[in-house]
């Protein structure tokens, strides 16, 4: 039972020293995700609108807009999203 604990003791140290060492490079992938996303929102392709269904469905129960910088995301694609778009603060 000791041993057991120790495992799992050591096993929680070592994900900590991981977690705290690629916090920054998870930071950077986590933002260079959302600005392609974001870039996906003011285009016309195939993929981009599936993208765009998802994002006005989660804007609409979230009460927010865009992923980077709000409703500029959308480009000339925004009158799509406008509804979704309504938030209570800017």
């Amino acid at each position: 039972f000791f041993i057991g604990l120790l495992l799992i003791l050591l096993l929680q140290l070592a994900a900590g020293i991981l977690g705290a060492a690629f916090k920054s490079e998870s930071s950077r992938l986590l933002n260079e995700t959302l600005h392609e996303n974001a870039k996906l929102l003011a285009q016309s392709t195939p993929e981009a609108k599936e993208l765009q269904q998802a994002m006005i469905s989660l804007q609409t129960e979230l009460k927010c807009c865009g992923l980077v910088y709000g409703a500029q995301d959308w480009g000339d694609n925004f009158n799509e999203a406008r509804d979704s778009c309504k938030c209570p603060d800017t």
